[in-house]
């Protein structure tokens, strides 16, 4: 019967099924080039955006059709949502220090700021099934969410990371280690 083998022996038996991956499996590794630490504030993020990209099309109009071609690769901000612990605010503003002076307001160059990020996502036992790693990265926005006496949520700070491109590895049969 096709999709179904009861004995197991075909590589598309339910014996030989993957487990999903689930969204609530992944932790942030490398934040614009630095390494995260055991009782880091940074381990306390609520949410990962992880990288997309738009490729752009170029149409050329010929006699009876229009064709299209790839023009460009964009790719979108990563948001990361932290919950607002003690120590966290420091932390984004030692980032954001690299960046710009505070006092002066004025930008620092490309080399001090950017760096890469790197996220992993891991199955039910903590492995790894992949990485994505943000090359250049820089954090470009910092908004806190809002306050309020109507409501007892946890305060969060959102941080959008710009980047340059992206990388994936891992989550793949043939080899693990192919990037995309």
């Amino acid at each position: 019967m096709p999709g179904f083998n009861i004995n197991g022996n075909d590589e598309n038996s339910v014996s030989s099924l993957k487990e999903p991956k689930f969204n609530h499996r992944w932790t942030i590794d490398q934040l614009v080039g630095i390494s995260i630490e055991r009782g880091s504030p940074l381990l306390f993020a609520q949410k990962l955006k992880l990288p997309e990209y738009t490729v752009d099309e170029e149409k050329i109009k010929g006699a009876s059709l229009e064709y299209k071609f790839a023009k460009g690769v964009k790719w979108s901000d990563v948001t990361i949502t932290f919950y607002d612990t003690l120590g966290l605010s420091p932390k984004i503003q030692e980032f954001s220090g690299n960046v710009f002076n505070q006092n002066s307001q004025a930008l620092h160059t490309a080399e001090r700021y950017k760096a890469d990020s790197v996220f992993t996502l891991l199955d039910g036992s903590g492995l790894v099934i992949e990485t994505y790693t943000l090359k250049n990265s820089w954090i470009k926005k910092v908004s806190h969410s809002e306050l309020s006496y109507e409501s007892s949520d946890i305060k969060t700070v959102t941080i959008s990371l710009s980047y340059d491109w992206a990388t994936r590895t891992g989550d793949t049969s043939t080899n693990p280690t192919v990037t995309t």
